[in-house]
């Protein structure tokens, strides 16, 4: 399992209010040969709007287990 952590600080994608890390889960990844692996990417909390959002790194594409090309 690889942990991913960005280090610049990203807006709320609703309201632009400030996010916050409240823990962590797993993310399984499927590369274009069959093989699979698992992240575990952060959970943020808008402080405004009390949203739940998940930090995705370039390789993933959201909603999909597949690595993006």
């Amino acid at each position: 399992m690889f942990s991913v952590r960005s280090e610049e600080t990203i807006p709320c994608p609703c309201c632009q209010g400030h996010l916050v890390v409240v823990g962590s889960r797993r993310r399984g990844v499927i590369k274009s040969s069959g093989d699979s692996f698992q992240l575990i990417i952060c959970r943020l909390r808008c402080e405004d709007c009390r949203r739940i959002h998940h930090e995705l790194p370039d390789l993933l594409v959201p909603y999909k287990r597949y690595q993006a090309d």
